[in-house]
């Protein structure tokens, strides 16, 4: 399968996943409620979907399964991918360079080098610098690597900061 196919597959999912939780009752009910346990505020739909990936990725529903799981039992998407999306990891990366549709990293938790496929281009990410830090999820595919989000990006400058976020990933 080709990286295009790839990211087109991926971009595919994450839409299907988050159309799916918008009309799932079940699934529905369960992040209404995460939502008010936690008293999460949401502001705009980029907030809401990055709590909405948050939730799909990293949760529990009330009654103990996995959402992914719940997700799989549904079958709505393609194995391989489904079982990318629950291997995937949060981290945080420094940037060392960056090229029109990826960037190569260092987790700062195992120091070791990554090359990460974004699925968009990074002129889009006009915010990101070469050694500023970013928090992202990223899934491994066929030996590659996959940016699925961007959760926070840290200057340069602020290596203590983005260090202490790295911990939380040990």
């Amino acid at each position: 399968m080709s990286i295009v196919d790839i990211v087109l597959d991926i971009s595919a999912s994450m839409q299907a996943m988050l159309d799916f939780m918008a009309d799932d009752e079940v699934l529905g009910n369960d992040f209404e409620e995460f939502i008010k346990k936690y008293s999460i505020e949401i502001v705009n739909q980029n907030q809401l979907t990055k709590i909405m990936t948050f939730y799909i990725f990293d949760c529990r529903m009330k009654n103990g399964v996995k959402v992914l799981d719940y997700i799989k039992s549904k079958k709505i998407l393609k194995d391989e991918i489904l079982d990318s999306f629950k291997d995937s990891y949060t981290s945080v990366f420094r940037i060392n360079k960056i090229a029109e549709s990826m960037l190569f990293v260092e987790s700062i938790v195992n120091e070791k080098n990554y090359e990460l496929i974004t699925l968009a281009k990074t002129s889009s990410m006009r915010e990101i610098g070469i050694k500023d830090y970013i928090e992202a999820r990223i899934i491994k595919i066929d030996d590659n690597y996959f940016v699925l989000n961007i959760d926070e990006v840290i200057s340069s400058n602020n290596y203590l900061r983005a260090l202490s976020l790295g911990v939380n990933y040990l």
